[in-house]
């Protein structure tokens, strides 16, 4: 009987799966670009966010977000791609992966950040490589980057270090540490004990809802751009041609708006740039404003209560 493990609707996650017998099932070049393309192809089918990913011999590891609620989906399409892809090539019968993929559920960017260096360092950890920065198979060259990704979310990974410095002094922190994964009946998850609590209440509505995935299309969708341009106009009474970014106020509003389009109509920072009232402002620096709004919102609803 397959174990209920929780996943709900913009969930974070690791992902990762191994070959057979933790045989080498990626084996040459080819193998991991056909992986790779097929990752973030299915990615743009089931609304998966990719941040991160790493692809070894005989496993592989991703961190992305179930934003079409479809992770199971997802997977079980990935690997069975695969196997299929490695049979044709190989020869062989039989099963390719060691199971079901294994996925832990993660709590905000503390956890996401310590999931997002713990991936990259798999080829050190492995002997592959001395510095992760030189190991071609992983999205770690993608960050901090000139050339931006067309596919992975390096923008929002960047929004989370204070620059490329911060990111690779982690990096050589946990060289030698290991995450404090907790196990539940329902899959392992990376927070804090009330993130548990959260989580449970969010996938039994999910699985409550009697609809599911057939009915309820528009927990597929994100919000229109200009509905929720409309929406925060309305509530400002103003147009966003007029606020001065000259004020401290104009900025709060800016970065007010920034966070709704992010959130509600899941955009990237560099769509956001296209915006006049973005522009200006680099995709790191959408990274910085973003999370110095959401934490002083948090902070400001934990003093209300």
């Amino acid at each position: 009987m397959k174990r209920v493990r929780i996943s709900f609707e913009k969930s974070f996650h690791h992902v990762m799966n191994r070959g057979i017998l933790t045989e080498k099932i990626l084996l040459d070049e080819n193998d991991k670009t056909f992986f790779i393309k097929l990752m973030f192809k299915l990615a743009i089918k089931y609304k998966i966010t990719i941040f991160a990913y790493c692809v070894m011999d005989n496993h592989y590891h991703i961190i992305l977000r179930n934003d079409g609620n479809k992770l199971s989906f997802y997977m079980k399409e990935l690997d069975g791609g695969y196997a299929i892809y490695y049979r044709k090539k190989y020869g062989g019968k039989g099963y390719v992966f060691q199971n079901r993929f294994k996925s832990t559920l993660i709590e905000g960017d503390r956890y996401f950040k310590m999931s997002l260096v713990y991936v990259m360092l798999n080829p050190y950890r492995a002997g592959y490589v001395q510095d992760p920065k030189k190991y071609k198979w992983s999205s770690i060259r993608e960050y901090f980057n000139q050339k931006p990704s067309n596919a992975t979310d390096a923008e929002y990974v960047e929004g989370l270090f204070k620059n490329n410095c911060d990111f690779y002094e982690m990096l050589d922190l946990w060289k030698e540490k290991n995450l404090k994964i907790k196990k539940t009946k329902y899959g392992e998850m990376l927070g804090n004990p009330s993130f548990m609590k959260t989580a449970l209440r969010k996938f039994d509505r999910r699985k409550r809802n009697k609809n599911s995935y057939k009915l309820r299309k528009s927990d597929e969708n994100f919000e229109k751009p200009k509905d929720v341009i409309a929406s925060f106009q309305k509530v400002h009474k103003l147009s966003i041609a007029d606020i001065d970014l000259r004020t401290n106020i104009g900025k709060n509003l800016r970065a007010e708006l920034l966070v709704n389009m992010r959130d509600r109509c899941g955009m990237t920072y560099k769509q956001l740039s296209k915006f006049n009232i973005f522009s200006e402002i680099k995709c790191a620096s959408m990274g910085h404003i973003y999370n110095r709004y959401k934490n002083k919102k948090v902070k400001k609803s934990s003093t209300d209560v």
